[in-house]
């Protein structure tokens, strides 16, 4: 047997490819009597046609048995802009409807300016001032479920001692501590009370680039002997176990949300923050790993 191989002049050769002029579909730019209407008007689809008729306006009838033009209403197609004609003929009847963002437009001017009216009556103030104690003694009602009612109520207040702290929110994938082997052991409830005092600490290693450093987030609870002391004594002595880093990153995805609060709970009263805070710290997400 011998090995076929084909010569360079068959290598070179280049076969001529014949398809249809423009392949089909004849373009001519400079072609204009492509847009002249055709000659027989081809007829129109029905809903075509709806959309081009127009309103039939009936002459009304008046007491006097003269028959007058009436100004064009929005009556109709709502979506289509109507030309509007000034005239002396019968200007009452021609009174346009308001719309809704003019009717609301209305209703707060009115109402702005009955509220300024209203601040300078004393005696107004005064019943303002009494009503809303009363509406705060009321018994709450949920807005969605109404078979709901309260069993304790507490006064919700703006968290001044905590105004000018910044706050980090953690998104976890899972329990940071499953996979440790002594934590993972104990009952749900302890190990439930440990992450609540756990501490997250951001550390950086050095790395072969000194210009970029490697950062990493440590997560440490407290050992299991631990849990008794108060965490919030600062002469107290806590020893924490260092369970798993993280890699983590900055994001500022909601940091302009402003329907995320953070809510602490005293004794007898609650405190809340709204993030973000007007004095310009933000809160960051960073997914974890």
């Amino acid at each position: 047997y011998a090995k076929y191989t084909i010569t360079s002049l068959e290598k070179m050769y280049k076969p001529k490819l014949f398809v249809e002029p423009d392949l089909g579909i004849p373009l001519d730019l400079l072609d204009l009597s492509v847009y002249n209407p055709p000659s027989v008007r081809p007829p129109l689809a029905p809903e075509d046609e709806d959309l081009l008729r127009d309103d039939e306006a009936v002459t009304p009838m008046k007491k006097d048995g003269i028959k007058r033009k009436e100004r064009p209403t929005d009556k109709g197609v709502a979506w289509l802009v109507k030309t509007q004609y000034i005239s002396p003929l019968s200007m009452e009847s021609a009174k346009q409807s308001l719309t809704e963002k003019q009717a609301k437009e209305l209703r707060d001017r009115k109402g702005g300016r009955s509220l300024l009216e209203n601040l300078n009556n004393r005696e107004r103030q005064i019943r303002e001032i009494e009503a809303s104690f009363e509406a705060a003694k009321s018994q709450p009602v949920h807005a969605t479920k109404k078979d709901l009612y309260p069993i304790e109520f507490m006064p919700l207040l703006p968290d001044f001692d905590r105004y000018d702290d910044q706050f980090v929110v953690a998104a976890f994938d899972n329990a940071p501590t499953v996979d440790s082997e002594m934590y993972s052991k104990m009952d749900k409830s302890v190990r439930d009370v440990s992450e609540s005092r756990a501490v997250m600490k951001s550390y950086v290693a050095t790395s072969s680039d000194p210009a970029n450093p490697e950062k990493f987030l440590a997560y440490m609870v407290p050992a299991p002997g631990e849990l008794s002391k108060d965490i919030y004594d600062e002469d107290e002595e806590v020893s924490y176990s260092w369970v798993r880093e993280y890699h983590w990153d900055v994001r500022g995805d909601d940091a302009h949300d402003p329907t995320t609060f953070l809510v602490s709970f005293d004794e007898s009263e609650a405190r809340y923050l709204v993030f973000p805070v007007t004095n310009g710290y933000f809160f960051h997400s960073f997914p974890t790993s």
